[in-house]
């Protein structure tokens, strides 16, 4: 069964640990007042996390109702596409965070090498993306099943899948330089909210954190990516 995030919110900000959010906020560090940008940025619940660590965060949001939301809480807000930023910031940009895009885009080979372009050499690049490889699709597909779905890895508007091999081919392609590659576990909390609130549902959330460590391919529901521009 393919594991569907429920939350009145389309794309909440995960607040477990092990989370994608979190790690990703983690793996960007302190701000210190530098300048990211959150591509597809909704209605700026990352990018406030990221604020919260000391970035300035432009948000880049094509749907008009979530780039006004996002812009009572980011330092700026884009309604528009990536590209259409180029020229147009004047600072230099040290953090780029594509959290669940690129699998929704038609180039993301486009986006990412306009990614490199705004970037400072040695500026980071941040991506989560769905693992189509992840238990649970190999499991429908075992049963001939592909349904697509409201949000997950099957979500309907997704138009792209990748594996972790798939994943980092598309980064490098762009020409970036990985530093790191790791998985987020399935959100299985979103699923079954009272997990946490059992001694036998606290195990099972941390036997499901510590399986991408174990077997990525397998058990990364979301594939993390570090890299660079060199």
């Amino acid at each position: 069964m393919n594991v569907v995030e429920r939350s009145a919110e389309r794309y909440p900000f995960k607040n477990r640990p092990s989370s994608s959010h979190n790690q990703l906020v983690t793996a960007a560090g302190p701000g210190r007042g530098k300048l990211m940008i959150d591509v597809g940025c909704a209605r700026g619940l990352l990018g406030q996390e990221m604020q919260a660590t000391g970035w300035r965060v432009l948000g880049v949001e094509v749907d008009d109702a979530d780039a006004k939301l996002a812009a009572a809480i980011l330092t700026r807000v884009h309604h528009g596409t990536l590209d259409t930023l180029l020229g147009t910031i004047g600072e230099p940009v040290e953090a780029i965070v594509f959290a669940d895009v690129l699998e929704h885009l038609v180039d993301p080979v486009a986006a990412l090498t306009t990614a490199h372009t705004l970037l400072e050499r040695g500026g980071r690049l941040l991506v989560s993306i769905p693992n189509v490889a992840h238990a649970s699709m190999r499991w429908s597909l075992m049963r001939g099943r592909f349904d697509y779905t409201d949000r997950g890895i099957l979500d309907r508007t997704h138009v792209r899948f990748y594996t972790k091999r798939t994943a980092v081919a598309l980064v490098q392609e762009a020409g970036f330089t990985i530093e790191r590659i790791w998985g987020a576990p399935a959100p299985i909390e979103l699923v079954w909210p009272r997990l946490a609130s059992s001694a036998l549902g606290r195990t099972l959330l941390q036997v499901n954190d510590g399986l991408p460590r174990l077997w990525p391919n397998m058990f990364a529901y979301q594939i993390l990516i570090s890299a660079t521009r060199t």
